[in-house]
C-alpha cells in the first residue's frame, strides 16, 4: 500500500531516523486507517527476546507482595521491559505450571519467591537450562548457589527478641508462619537462639497460617502472662493487636510487640509497635535490576546473594 518494502515499514513505525518524515507520516497514516499493529510475537521470535519478565509469587495479598510488585514493575519499565505477574497459591504444582508457562512464552527472565510446598528445584533448573535467568527473593533456596535478594532472617528475629528484652519484657513469645516456609524456620531459629543466649523466659511459640490463627494464639499467650511478642510478619501482627485489645491488654504498657514488617501496615494502628523494616519495594527493585543484568550481560552470571538491611523502626518515628 505504501509502495515500500517491509523493512521500511518496520523502521517507520519505530521512528527510525533513517526514514524521512514524509515517508513515516504516509506509512503511519495507512497503519492507522487499516488499524494495523505490529505482531510482537513474530518480532520476539525474530529477535529471540520477548522483553517480558515474569514475577512469580506465592500469593497476592495485602502484605509485602504489593510493595514487591511495585518495585519490580517500576524498575522493569525504566529498562524497557514488561512484567507478567503470576501466583502459585502456595502450591508446588501451580509453581511448576507457572515456570512451564514462562518457558513456553520465552520470557526473558524470572523473579520468584518460592511456595511453602517447594522442596525441590527441578522446574527452576529446567528454566535456567532453557537460558532463562532466575533471581530469588524473600523465600529462597538455602546456600549461595542462586542469585538472591533477601534479609538475614535469623539475625532479624534475634534482634527483635533482643529489643524486647531491652524494653524490659520478661515473658516473651514468638508467632511464626507456616513451618514449611524457609523464612519461618530461619526466623524461628533466630528467636530460639536469642531466647537461649540472652537467657529469656519463653512462654511459647506458635505457627499461624492466618490472621485468625494469630488472634487465637495471642489469646492463649495472654493467659500465660506474656509481656512481649515477636511477630515474624505483617499478617501475624494483624492478628496479634486485635487479640491484645480484646483481652484488655494495653500496648506497650503491658505487652510490647516487635515484628518484621514491610513498614506500611504498622501505621494503620494507633498502638505503639516496633518493627524491623523489610522493604518489599527495595527487594523488588534490586531483584529486577540483577535480573536485567543477567539478561543483558550474560558474563555476570556468578551467583550473588544481596542481604537487605532491616533497620529498627516504630510507627511513631525511627527508634533509637
Amino acid at each position: 500500500m505504501a509502495g515500500v518494502n517491509p523493512s521500511t515499514v518496520s523502521r517507520a513505525l519505530r521512528d527510525h531516523p533513517d526514514i524521512s518524515t514524509k515517508v513515516k507520516e504516509r506509512i503511519k497514516g495507512i497503519a492507522k486507517e487499516f488499524n494495523f499493529t505490529p505482531n510482537k510475537i513474530a518480532s520476539n521470535l525474530r529477535s529471540n527476546s520477548s522483553r517480558t519478565l515474569a514475577l512469580i509469587i506465592p500469593e497476592i495479598n495485602m502484605f509485602f507482595f504489593p510493595s514487591v510488585i511495585n518495585g519490580v514493575t517500576q524498575e522493569a519499565a525504566r529498562a524497557g521491559y514488561h512484567v507478567m505477574v503470576l501466583q502459585c497459591n502456595e502450591e508446588l504444582e501451580r509453581e511448576e505450571e507457572n515456570i512451564q508457562m514462562c518457558i513456553n512464552n520465552r520470557v526473558s527472565g524470572i523473579v520468584i519467591s518460592l511456595s511453602r510446598e517447594t522442596d525441590q528445584l527441578d522446574h527452576i533448573i529446567k528454566a535456567i537450562d532453557f537460558g532463562i535467568p532466575v533471581v530469588f527473593f524473600d523465600k529462597a533456596p538455602p546456600g549461595g548457589n542462586f542469585d538472591t535478594v533477601k534479609i538475614d532472617d535469623e539475625r532479624a528475629a534475634y534482634n527483635a527478641v533482643s529489643r524486647l528484652k531491652e524494653q524490659g519484657c520478661k515473658h516473651i513469645a514468638g508467632l511464626f508462619g507456616h513451618p514449611g516456609m524457609s523464612i519461618s524456620r530461619q526466623r524461628l531459629a533466630g528467636y530460639t537462639q536469642a531466647i537461649l543466649t540472652l537467657k529469656i523466659e519463653s512462654v511459647g511459640e506458635a505457627h499461624c497460617y492466618s490472621m485468625e490463627q494469630a488472634r487465637e494464639a495471642t489469646a492463649q499467650l495472654v493467659a500465660r502472662g506474656v509481656d512481649g511478642i515477636f511477630s515474624m510478619s505483617d499478617e501475624i501482627i494483624s492478628g496479634i493487636l486485635p487479640a491484645l485489645n480484646f483481652a484488655g491488654v494495653s500496648i506497650p504498657e503491658q505487652c510490647r510487640v516487635v515484628g518484621i514488617s514491610d513498614g506500611k501496615l504498622p501505621f494503620f494502628f494507633t498502638e505503639y509497635i516496633e518493627f524491623l523494616h523489610h522493604d518489599g519495594h527495595r527487594a523488588g527493585q534490586l531483584s529486577v535490576l540483577r535480573l536485567i543484568e543477567l539478561i543483558e550481560k550474560p558474563d555476570s552470571n556468578t551467583p550473588r546473594v544481596h542481604i537487605l538491611d532491616t533497620p529498627l523502626m516504630n510507627n511513631q518515628h525511627v527508634a533509637e
